[in-house]
C-alpha cells in the first residue's frame, strides 16, 4: 500500500489484512507493506517490484 493512500482506503486495507491473519489459513503467509512517497495510483509498480523480491529470495521484508 502507498504511503500517501487517504485514511478510508488505509483502514479498509488494514481490516482486510487483521481478517486474513485471524482465520489462520494454514500455508498463507501475508506480508503487508507500506511504501511511503507512492499513492494509489503510483504505488504499483514498486509493489510488484517488492513482491518479485519476496517471492525470488532476494528481500528481508516480512522474514
Amino acid at each position: 500500500m502507498g504511503g500517501e493512500e487517504e485514511s478510508g482506503f488505509v483502514s479498509g486495507i488494514e481490516s482486510f489484512e487483521k481478517f486474513l491473519e485471524e482465520r489462520n489459513y494454514d500455508g498463507l503467509n501475508i506480508i503487508y507493506e507500506i511504501i511511503e512517497g507512492y499513492g494509489h495510483d503510483t504505488v504499483f509498480k514498486p509493489s510488484i517490484r517488492n513482491a518479485l523480491e519476496i517471492f525470488y529470495g532476494k528481500s528481508d521484508v516480512g522474514r
